[in-house]
């Protein structure tokens, strides 16, 4: 099942000062949490005068896609997957 949500979300980081990368290490949505086991993709789009930096990551079981808008610093899970066909 592919979901698109567009809903906000809380996420924990971790940020290593000697790469310059941020990581989504743990995900809260629907009172549940989801601690990330890998990422699978980031890119970074420019939206207006800010930028947006797009996480693909899993936590085994399901797929997010995340991202944070650099000048709102909100995080917002844009769409999840189960992995299987609707």
């Amino acid at each position: 099942m592919n979901e698109t949500l567009n809903e906000k979300v809380s996420v924990i980081t971790i940020y290593d000062r000697e790469k310059g990368t941020i990581t989504p290490w743990r995900i809260k949505w629907n009172g549940k949490s989801y601690q990330t086991k890998k990422i699978g993709y980031y890119h970074k789009i420019r939206v207006g005068r800010g930028t947006k930096h797009i996480f693909s990551v899993t936590d085994g079981n399901m797929f997010f896609r995340l991202s944070l808008d650099s000048e709102t610093l909100i995080w917002t899970l844009e769409q999840i997957s189960d992995g299987f066909v609707n």
